[in-house]
């Protein structure tokens, strides 16, 4: 990991550190990733910075991200100005991540989710995990969100997510 100084870190890739691009084979579990987990894994003044780094190096299977994630976590790192942690970030993104497609219909659910959990003021990005996670068929989700999530049932199946880290 390279410092980018002003506490931002850069990072080899979450994913090549696990010797994953080497072809190793395991099962796949998909997690979907926060915005939350995303911004203090590059953040290195966040609390939860080491907590979440782990996190994501040692999430085996598949990381998924929504687009909106992707927007929301790139708008919070590029308004500190940090340029180099922001181009980090969103290399590691593209280099060991599956952006999700998120259609029309991804979005009708999604804005049933958030009239659903009125009372929580979800947001279009977490009801966008919400809907994702159905796709992908999981319930794990990387975030520090605990709140929101704990709260919202699964579309698909299980009858809570699993939050990573845990508190």
């Amino acid at each position: 990991m390279a410092n980018t100084g002003c506490g931002y870190h850069t990072h080899d890739g979450y994913i090549r550190r696990l010797g994953l691009a080497a072809g190793r084979v395991r099962s796949v579990v998909d997690t979907l990733v926060d915005t939350s987990v995303l911004v203090s894994a590059t953040n290195a003044r966040e609390a939860a910075h080491r907590r979440c780094l782990a996190a994501l190096t040692a999430t085996l299977g598949r990381l998924v991200i929504s687009p909106l994630v992707l927007a929301e976590a790139d708008y919070m790192i590029a308004r500190l100005g940090q340029v180099p942690a922001e181009v980090a970030m969103l290399q590691d993104i593209r280099d060991n991540m599956t952006v999700a497609q998120f259609s029309n219909d991804d979005l009708d659910q999604a804005i049933t989710v958030v009239e659903q959990y009125t009372d929580l003021n979800i947001g279009i990005t977490d009801a966008s995990i919400v809907v994702l996670a159905a796709r992908y068929h999981t319930t794990r989700i990387l975030t520090l969100d605990h709140k929101h999530f704990q709260a919202i049932m699964p579309l698909a199946s299980g009858d809570h997510f699993t939050l990573l880290p845990s508190s």
